[in-house]
């Protein structure tokens, strides 16, 4: 069984998901982040363009997939994630 994690927000939201799909929410916020950064070092305006590509998006995913699952866990050895504990996102404190 693939282990639940629980994310809740300032406002007291509470969102439970499995690794896996927490996984690939990382990965999403990953590639949306380096998005954004090239395009600024490339001095492109964002909402000038229809600028997402849901199959590259897709495509990055699956690719950093293990990797970050990697990472994961040694977050979660370092102890800054516990699993089917409470975890707050930081951005949200």
């Amino acid at each position: 069984m693939n282990e639940q994690i629980t994310l809740n927000t300032k406002k007291g939201t509470e969102h439970v998901m499995d690794k896996d799909t927490y996984i690939r929410w990382l990965c999403l916020m990953e590639i949306i982040q380096l998005t954004e950064e090239k395009a600024e070092y490339l001095k492109i305006d964002l909402d000038k363009y229809d600028w997402i590509r849901p199959i590259d998006f897709k495509k990055y995913i699956i690719e950093r997939f293990k990797s970050m699952e990697v990472d994961l866990e040694a977050e979660m050895l370092s102890g800054k994630i516990k699993i089917n504990n409470t975890h707050r996102i930081p951005e949200y404190h």
